[in-house]
């Protein structure tokens, strides 16, 4: 059928990845999909809030906005 020419997203290749990471004992972070194992913290659900009154309701750019890029692979280096 047509439905079975359409190729899989890449986003489920990494889910994939990441599971078979994990199960080779891996520790593996899961940047690829919103949907973390934690709570957000009070102060990221404020900010959040906040820059929706702000008017901030539209999808940012799909490479991501440049200064939390930065900030991630800030913090990600030494954790």
């Amino acid at each position: 059928s047509r439905l079975k020419s359409i190729p899989s997203s890449g986003i489920r290749a990494v889910t994939v990845r990441a599971q078979e990471l994990r199960a080779a004992g891996r520790d593996v972070i899961d940047w690829h999909v919103g949907r973390p194992d934690f709570d957000t913290p009070r102060h990221i659900k404020a900010a959040a809030a906040a820059a929706l009154e702000a008017g901030h309701v539209h999808y940012g750019p799909v490479a991501g906005i440049p200064a939390l890029r930065e900030a991630l692979a800030a913090r990600s280096s030494f954790e």
